[in-house]
């Protein structure tokens, strides 16, 4: 699954955001889990996600920060948030 085309198309179709990838500014981290902002978290996250590191990839369109958590060892799709005004205002989990 194309991260970017994901989150393109759910930003348009859910948050009116432009479909045009040059708008997105995209950032990818490796981070050990308990660097993870509990706050921009769902609070079942801790439930489908046991790994010790993640890989998180953020994507910026206007006032949006979308970020997809995926498994740093096999990139399994755990979480999927949408940040504005940074708080969590959407959230899907792929388990």
């Amino acid at each position: 699954m194309d991260k970017l085309q994901y989150v393109m198309d759910l930003m348009h179709r859910d948050f009116g955001c432009s479909t045009n990838s040059v708008d997105y500014a995209a950032e990818s981290v490796l981070l050990f889990s308990d660097e993870l902002d509990t706050n921009l978290l769902p609070d079942f996250f801790d439930e489908i996600n046991t790994e010790k590191e993640v890989l998180v990839h953020y994507y910026a369109v206007d006032e949006y920060i979308v970020y997809i958590i995926t498994d740093a060892t096999n990139g399994e799709w755990k979480l999927l948030g949408v940040l504005k005004d940074n708080k969590l205002t959407f959230h899907k989990a792929f388990v």
